[in-house]
């Protein structure tokens, strides 16, 4: 791949930024879930016997796992975000100058 041309298009970083817009609210759902999670496991633990204890701290390692991705996820977004707008500014600069590089 070193040495390769790589044509950048308005198209690519349209979907880029369609990644990055929907990625937050992807975390948002797993939230949810697990707030979901969290609370069901609330309003049965006196019935489901042995295993309490056992399922609570499975609870709590997916609401720590889901903290931690929220994080991580967060910054990706940014970060499409950011690649997103510097593709489309080559390709406007590309335009401007009057290069065929870029493809609108």
């Amino acid at each position: 791949m070193a040495g390769e041309n790589i044509a950048v298009s308005a198209q690519g970083a349209q979907e880029i930024k369609t990644l990055a817009d929907a990625l937050p609210e992807s975390v948002e759902i797993v939230t949810e879930a697990a707030q979901n999670l969290g609370d069901v496991f609330d309003q049965n633990k006196g019935v489901l016997g042995p295993h309490t204890s056992d399922i609570e701290n499975i609870i709590e390692t997916v609401k720590t796992t889901q903290a931690k991705g929220q994080t991580a996820v967060v910054k990706v977004s940014a970060n499409l975000q950011k690649v997103s707008a510097k593709i489309t500014q080559i390709i406007q600069k590309n335009i401007s100058a009057g290069g065929g590089n870029a493809t609108p």
